[in-house]
């Protein structure tokens, strides 16, 4: 894990794949404070307090970015609430990635979590786990393999 931060941005923790990866995440934007709770209240799902969010990006073995991946979280938290990208905007009404391969939650419990990706036919792509802080932006690729 390496923390990110900068002043007037999201707390920011970086989730590195394993040392047989290579150290990149791909591209993903510092998100301002002010955004993130502007957006949160324009998709009627405001942040609350004591929770953190996860974004990610699903990529093939490639490390090409996917579409038509469902996640699924666990120890996330009642409130939790996930989203896609459909269109470069996220979505709570979307059922899995677009070609972006970029989905994420909003208001997760803080504390361990994993998330798991399957195609629609129901098979997995992987799982990844990470940690939540209250107020801070978790970062992580899922890609077939298994942590």
């Amino acid at each position: 894990m390496r923390p990110v931060s900068a002043d007037g941005y999201d707390s920011t923790m970086l989730f590195l794949p394993p040392a047989t990866e290579a150290l990149s995440l791909g591209r993903f934007p510092l998100t301002t404070m002010v955004a993130t709770a502007v957006l949160g209240g324009q998709l009627g799902k405001p942040l609350l307090p004591g929770t953190g969010r996860v974004l990610m990006t699903v990529t093939g073995c490639d490390k090409q970015t996917v579409g038509g991946v469902t996640l699924k979280g666990q120890n996330m938290g009642q409130d939790a609430q996930g989203f896609y990208a459909t269109g470069g905007l996220p979505s709570f009404s979307a059922t899995e990635t677009d070609e972006s391969g970029f989905a994420g939650f909003v208001n997760v419990a803080a504390g361990q979590v994993s998330i798991e990706g399957t195609l629609a036919d129901g098979q997995s792509v992987g799982r990844v786990s990470l940690f939540v802080r209250d107020g801070s932006v978790s970062v992580r690729r899922l890609q077939p393999w298994t942590d």
